[in-house]
C-alpha cells in the first residue's frame, strides 16, 4: 500500500516537471499558482514548479529504495 502512495507521489512530481518544462498554462491558472506567478512571475514561478516536481520525484524514488526506513 505504502508503495503505491510514493508511485502516485512520482507521478505527481513528474507532472509537476513537465509542466513547469513545457510551459502548461493550466498549472498556473489555479488560485495557489496565481499567488506563486504574482510574486515570483512567470519564468520563477516556472523554476520552482520544476525544482518541486523534482525534489517530489527523488523524495518518491528513495522511499521506494528504502532509504527513509528506520
Amino acid at each position: 500500500m505504502t508503495n503505491i502512495l510514493y508511485v502516485l507521489i512520482f507521478i505527481g512530481g513528474l507532472i509537476t516537471l513537465l509542466g513547469a518544462i513545457l510551459n502548461w498554462t493550466w498549472i498556473y491558472r489555479s488560485r495557489r499558482s496565481k499567488s506563486i506567478v504574482s510574486t515570483l512571475g512567470l519564468s520563477g514561478a516556472r523554476i520552482f514548479y520544476a525544482l518541486v516536481g523534482l525534489a517530489l520525484m527523488i523524495v518518491s524514488v528513495l522511499s521506494l529504495l528504502g532509504v527513509f526506513d528506520s
